[in-house]
């Protein structure tokens, strides 16, 4: 879901900052878990591009439309 809403956002020309990430992150978890569960730590962030750090890269990586 956050992976999806990430590469949506920068599709549409609005790459989304650290902070952004882990704030939608929190989101997510509160709507699963309730608003209980911890904050999620700066670091987390960090980990989470680092585990899906191929799909990201490679969407990020494309070349820009030669028509631009």
């Amino acid at each position: 879901v956050l992976v999806n809403l990430i590469l949506e956002s920068a599709d549409h020309g609005f790459p989304l900052l650290h902070r952004e990430i882990r704030q939608f992150a929190d989101a997510i978890r509160q709507s699963r878990l309730g608003t209980g569960c911890e904050v999620l730590s700066e670091f987390w962030v960090f980990r989470f591009l680092d585990r899906h750090h191929e799909r990201l890269a490679t969407h990020w990586s494309k070349p820009l439309d030669m028509q631009r």
